[in-house]
């Protein structure tokens, strides 16, 4: 039985629904601040998948086999990033980032893989791992049961020199550097700078670059990173949105990279029951046409109503001289409960490690008053969230700053 944890280590809640913009807890209705991790960018539940379920006997069940509702997933994709040639589908992103680590070890013949300390790439042994500093001295596992810890390297987020002088010492060794660009754990726009600079690098020492995605896939106005900054990384991952409700996981391949991967010699294997799901591509390709279809209004509504939620929480936590404060990198917005310089999660960790009884007594608050926030305080705003909804939250979100981190 899997359960959601949002209000504090030891509470376990378990989800019975979901409808537009609400979560369902028994008889319990609650404002949604998750979506899914950021999947549901059109709400529970939305019309583009009420009608996708009800047309469903146009795909029948799962077959295992290439199928035409991948074929137009895959065109579908292509229109939207002309950037990569191939696109290999998978059953989640889990999958489509263990399966990115296995091209990059194919083509270039080496083992080990560089990730920056405090992203996430899902349930994958090779990357369940952080640092104990910013130093990257010491790696701490996020799970038991792992081995491969001596293959994967850690460079710390927005720290560019430390970063490049571990890159550098340890470049003919790495296939390939994976990174989450923008980390849902510290949505900052000053990461811009850091993620260009580890571009280039890799670029010049000839070092492949996988960008993870799932998070900012589709959810930006530019449909992702790389986009946005022009910078085109050799392989891509991605999932989350795509699915528009369903698991669904997929890995962008440039041209060159195609190439080396076709040679005989470099023969990777990507089979699985579910990664030509003809639902999920069905259910995905509806999703993503509507969102192009309506581009415009869906993401000028989720800026401003971002815009306005940081804005108003930041100004009533410095007229109150409260030590916390939002942080938004587009429709990613994160609580940081301190308003210390904050540039990674070792920092945010450390930063508010003596505040934990209070911030879970605060969440606790929310959960009572009808919000679910997610244990890790992330937030995500759908298409169907209104100014009323977000005064709602800023209304209890200000009650119980005051009550317990004033």
């Amino acid at each position: 039985m899997s359960y959601l944890y949002g209000i504090s280590p030891n509470n376990k809640i378990k989800a019975t629904g979901s409808k537009g913009k609400y979560l369902f807890f028994k008889n319990k209705k609650c404002l949604d601040l998750s979506f899914a991790s950021g999947s549901l960018i059109l709400g529970h539940t939305s019309k583009v998948f009420k009608k996708s379920i009800k047309s469903i006997n146009q795909t029948g069940s799962n077959y295992s086999l290439l199928n035409t509702f991948v074929e137009k997933f895959s065109l579908t994709l292509k229109k939207i990033y002309p950037e990569f040639s191939k696109f290999i589908m998978c059953a989640t992103g889990s999958e489509a980032n263990m399966k990115a680590l296995r091209i990059a070890r194919a083509i270039t013949g080496k083992k080990k893989i560089a990730m920056i300390s405090g992203s996430w790439h899902g349930s994958v042994d090779e990357l369940l791992y952080s640092s104990h500093d910013d130093m990257s001295k010491f790696q701490k596992k996020l799970s038991n049961g792992l081995v491969n810890y001596r293959n994967t390297i850690l460079i710390p987020y927005n720290n560019i020199e430390r970063s490049l002088k571990i890159l550098k010492k340890q470049k003919k060794q790495i296939a390939v550097l994976i990174m989450e660009p923008i980390q849902q754990s510290l949505p900052l726009e000053q990461s811009e700078k850091y993620i260009k600079e580890i571009y280039r690098y890799c670029k010049k020492a000839n070092i492949l670059i996988c960008f993870d995605e799932m998070i900012t896939g589709m959810r930006l106005p530019q449909f992702a990173v790389f986009k946005k900054l022009k910078i085109t990384p050799d392989i891509l991952t991605f999932g989350k949105i795509f699915g528009g409700g369903v698991p669904i996981g997929i890995i962008g391949l440039k041209k060159k990279i195609e190439i080396k991967l076709n040679k005989s010699k470099n023969a990777v294997f990507f089979g699985g029951t579910y990664s030509f799901n003809p639902l999920s591509s069905y259910i995905g390709l509806n999703t993503l046409g509507y969102i192009i279809k309506n581009k415009k209004k869906i993401y000028q509504k989720l800026e401003k109503l971002s815009d306005y939620f940081t804005k108003e929480f930041n100004n009533f936590t410095y007229r109150h001289n409260i030590d916390v404060k939002l942080i938004r990198y587009s429709s990613i917005i994160r609580i940081l409960f301190t308003k210390k310089k904050t540039m990674n999660k070792i920092q945010k960790d450390e930063n508010e490690f003596k505040k934990t009884k209070k911030i879970n007594q605060f969440k606790e608050y929310v959960f009572k008053k009808n919000i679910f926030l997610s244990k890790n305080g992330a937030i995500f705003l759908s298409y169907e969230n209104s100014k009323k909804d977000i005064d709602y939250i800023l209304k209890i979100f200000k009650s119980g700053l005051k009550q317990y981190l004033s």
